[in-house]
């Protein structure tokens, strides 16, 4: 749509006469880029401590965008996506260095024209990455982008852009809101960054050196919104670390849990499993816990360590697999624990062959099928691993599905820790409220 609306654009636009194609005459049919065209490279501390934060801008801008990204294709971004992407920016920017150009970080539009066009195959971007090495070196392409007239452009980027606004506006969505921390950081950066892009004079109220900060309001949010993240969640007094919210909304403290009895310890926990609470009652009387680790380790090994007849119990507690990837199933935790997958995206063939590999494996194991589905990398990965799951011997697939079992409750573990992630809250009050 994006492409058509470029094309018919143009064409308009070449009949009231506002498009020139003038220079695709004027441009030669082969050209290559003479590395070092400025001379060869010369180090300074003054240029090195300014690239240096030129390329932590970029960063965080980076940052950004894989995580926007993650957001639109439904896939869970982990430190390595992010360090990936960043060591990509570093080797583009060294090349365009040699080859005379501006430092390359990830473009924000490009998030957007993945959400428009829903095109989201890296087999597809990598295509478009050959083409453009191409055309790179054809001088006359290169002329008839630049031909496009202004406004043609303008108006692809203002669709994409706002499709970046509404990724940022989803993203901001699982935040805690409740938590005033977090809402005078969203209020804070974007108040700022709004500031200095309505009056971009203010970079020249500062000393040259600051300029750069003051100059883009993206820059200014982002940094603002870092610096105020560390100051209200990292710095401070030290004290025993939050590790849940009790039924009342207030958080707990590990010294809290310490001192409460079996009831208690239940309430605040017991949703870390499902159909049952005797891997809880186990936790307990583990106590005391000097770490959050070691809390979190109480579970796993109450459950890890138990008969093996309890552990099928256990699995049998849970939803299958087959259950989730219909909107109308499964019970709120269950909903909260598959969102970042996004199930109810699955095509219908994905269905069908989940639906496929869970009666095939409920025939052989007398288990539901349970999937920690936020360590899969894609739905793809899903169905892949369910049909391999059937092929399994009885004995080892009841290891593999306790283990499933443990790495679901570990990541409902993560959400009720407070310090470690403040936006389960949210998330659970958007599900009670569409369950209202």
């Amino acid at each position: 749509s994006v492409l058509i609306g470029l094309v018919a654009g143009t064409v308009v636009a070449i009949f009231l006469g506002d498009a020139d194609f003038s220079g695709v005459g004027q441009a030669a049919a082969f050209g290559v880029t003479t590395p070092f065209f400025f001379g060869m490279p010369k180090f300074s501390v003054g240029a090195i401590i300014s690239m240096l934060i030129v390329m932590a801008i970029t960063a965080v801008e980076t940052t950004g965008d894989v995580f926007a990204t993650g957001e639109v294709v439904g896939k869970r971004i982990t430190s390595k996506h992010v360090a990936n992407a960043l060591r990509a920016d570093g080797l583009a920017t060294t090349l365009g260095g040699v080859l005379n150009s501006f430092p390359y970080t990830c473009f924000a539009q490009n998030v957007g024209l993945v959400r428009l066009t829903r095109v989201k195959s890296r087999w597809v971007v990598t295509m478009a990455g050959a083409i453009m090495i191409v055309l790179g070196i054809l001088p006359k392409a290169g002329a008839i982008v630049d031909a496009i007239p202004t406004p043609v452009i303008g108006g692809a980027s203002l669709a994409m852009f706002a499709s970046v606004a509404v990724v940022g506006i989803q993203t901001l969505g699982k935040a805690d809101m409740h938590d005033n921390r977090n809402a005078v950081i969203v209020s804070t950066s974007i108040g700022l960054a709004l500031l200095v892009t309505l009056k971009p004079d203010l970079a020249g109220m500062v000393p040259s050196w600051l300029s750069i900060f003051f100059g883009s309001g993206v820059t200014f949010g982002s940094i603002v919104a870092i610096v105020l993240n560390i100051a209200f969640f990292h710095i401070g007094p030290h004290r025993s670390p939050d590790v849940a919210r009790s039924k009342k909304g207030r958080n707990v403290s590990l010294d809290q849990v310490n001192r409460m009895g079996k009831d208690e310890f239940v309430d605040t926990f017991g949703e870390l499993f499902s159909g049952t609470t005797w891997p809880v009652e186990s936790a307990w009387e583990l106590r005391p816990f000097n770490s959050t680790t070691e809390l979190r380790q109480a579970f796993e090994d109450s459950v890890l360590t138990a008969e093996p007849s309890c552990q099928k119990d256990l699995v049998r507690g849970y939803f299958d697999i087959a259950d989730l990837v219909s909107d109308e199933n499964g019970d709120l935790q269950a909903q909260i624990d598959t969102g970042s997958v996004a199930l109810d995206r699955m095509d219908d063939v994905q269905r069908q062959e989940v639906r496929a590999a869970s009666h095939a494996y409920r025939d052989r194991f007398d288990m539901p099928m349970v999937i920690a589905v936020e360590n899969l990398a894609s739905r793809e990965q899903l169905v892949k691993d369910a049909w391999r799951r059937v092929e399994h011997s009885p004995e080892l697939e009841r290891r593999i599905a306790v283990a499933q079992v443990v790495a679901i409750a570990d990541n409902r573990f993560t959400k009720l820790v407070a310090d470690a992630n403040p936006i389960r809250n949210a998330w659970s009050r958007k599900f009670e409220q569409l369950d209202e």
